[in-house]
């Protein structure tokens, strides 16, 4: 069968999401991707500049991908920010390399700084007020909260995903869901 004469944005993104998943980011290199799209390294080299655009880009592809997932899984608003936690420890089990590729690379280049805005009030309005008025938290509590769950579901899939902490899946959920209970039933009696 004669090739494509040009593969899209798209395909090549899609290559190099695929490597990762199978061979990890380490892997992702402008030659594997275009022997996986059995074609030159030119129109790869051309569409994205350098390999730090292209590790950018695949970056933004990934997220997007992973989002996607996540909307197909229907969260209710009551529970949705449960349900993300869940869906990241699902990425820890499912998706180790794609994980260590959007944790440990920084692939985005963000400054050190972003991830403790993801929790200043601004950017967790709505969910901090879905998750006072679920659990009877005033702002504070619920800023702390949703603070220290994400810090902790970050932190306990990456050592699922790095292997440095065996456990079953289904065991994680219960310990998860656990931990952030307590935190949240000593956090409301102080």
């Amino acid at each position: 069968m004669p090739r494509k004469a040009q593969n899209t944005k798209e395909e090549m993104l899609q290559a190099a999401f695929e490597i990762v998943q199978k061979e990890g980011y380490q892997a992702v290199n402008i030659r594997s991707v275009a022997h996986a799209l059995n074609c030159s390294t030119q129109p790869i080299s051309w569409q994205f500049g350098t390999m730090d655009n292209f590790r950018k880009e695949l970056a933004i592809y990934t997220l997007q991908r992973i989002m996607e997932d996540y909307m197909r899984r229907r969260p209710s608003p009551k529970n949705r920010f449960f349900t993300l936690c869940e869906a990241y420890i699902d990425m820890a089990f499912d998706m180790p390399n794609t994980m260590r590729f959007l944790c440990a690379t920084n692939a985005l280049g963000l400054p050190e700084s972003y991830l403790m805005k993801a929790f200043e009030p601004t950017s967790t309005g709505c969910l901090r007020k879905e998750i006072a008025e679920m659990y009877g938290m005033n702002e504070e509590q619920s800023i702390r909260f949703v603070e220290f769950v994400a810090i902790y579901i970050h932190g306990f899939s990456t050592l699922i995903f790095n292997d440095c902490l065996k456990i079953e899946r289904e065991a994680a959920y219960a310990k998860a869901f656990d931990d952030i209970k307590c935190f949240r039933e000593s956090m409301m009696k102080a």
